[in-house]
């Protein structure tokens, strides 16, 4: 089988944009955790758990598209291609934030701070 989310683009309706996010996919099975690999105005690419079938009706929720129903269009492991009811509008910003780099900033431990030199005191204590 080949894989349904290859790049050949000259098939497509609607240009893709990639996107790493966390959203939800809501089936006759229940809401699932999945994250998003591309999307389009007219679809998404998710992986996950995927519990539902090819033609089955769905709905995804992302924080950057909020819910939108669609239907599976195709099924290849724990990936999937969901069609969309009707054409959303792609924010490329949206896009490009959803990629970027996380900053180390994020990642420092409250209640640390640099004291003069090379040193690390609690602050506040």
């Amino acid at each position: 089988m080949s894989d349904p989310s290859s790049n050949d683009d000259s098939r497509r309706a609607w240009q893709r944009q990639a996107t790493l996010l966390s959203a939800t996919l809501a089936t006759a099975a229940g809401v699932q955790v999945v994250r998003t690999r591309n999307i389009s105005a007219g679809g998404v690419h998710i992986e996950g758990d995927i519990q539902a079938a090819a033609g089955d009706k769905v709905r995804f929720d992302s924080r950057k598209t909020g819910p939108i129903d669609g239907t599976i269009a195709w099924i290849d492991g724990n990936h999937c291609g969901i069609a969309f009811d009707q054409p959303i509008e792609v924010s490329l910003d949206a896009a490009a934030v959803a990629l970027e780099e996380p900053r180390l900033e994020d990642y420092k431990r409250p209640g640390f701070r640099r004291s003069g030199g090379n040193s690390i005191s609690r602050g506040g204590y």
